[in-house]
């Protein structure tokens, strides 16, 4: 079965063990249900953030239906899926401005390891500059953010019918 919803909050690897929250905002039944889903059933888990793919995969591990106080809630198993069927979405990607600090860092580590070549105490200068390559590298790395904004609509497969 695979079911409409939003975010209900936007989701970004700087929060990284956020709880995820998604919601109907209509109501739906699907093929094989006895029941209808009604718009406000909140779909609750957590986010995986993959950098090397820039994927956001959404695993929801339970339902939880409107209702006074907090409605009744059901353990599943549902993955946020694309509409080509692949799992996870494609993130949003967002570069600090460390970044820009890290490309001229790096860049100037490469001028001076050219400079020094094969002159004396270039191995010592090749280890100090490898060291500062990798890093500017880290730095690269680590100012990047994978994100994606409140409301965006997603599709729910569940893994596990209800």
């Amino acid at each position: 079965t695979k079911v409409q919803a939003r975010l209900s909050s936007a989701l970004t690897s700087d929060s990284p063990s956020t709880l995820v929250t998604a919601m109907l905002d209509r109501a739906h039944r699907g093929p094989g249900m006895t029941a209808t889903l009604p718009i406000g059933t909140k779909f609750l888990g957590r986010a995986e953030y993959r950098f090397n793919t820039q994927r956001i995969e959404i695993t929801f591990n339970k339902l939880q239906l409107p209702g006074p106080g907090q409605g009744a809630s059901y353990e599943i198993n549902a993955i946020v899926i694309e509409p080509n069927g692949q799992a996870g979405l494609v993130a949003t990607v967002v570069k600090r401005d460390e970044r820009a600090k890290a490309n001229v860092g790096e860049a100037a580590v490469d001028v001076v390891d050219g400079l020094l070549g094969d002159s004396p105490g270039s191995r010592a200068a090749g280890r100090f500059t490898d060291d500062k390559r990798d890093d500017a590298r880290d730095l690269r790395t680590g100012n990047t953010i994978l994100a994606l904004p409140i409301n965006k609509k997603i599709q729910i497969q569940f893994v596990r019918e209800l």
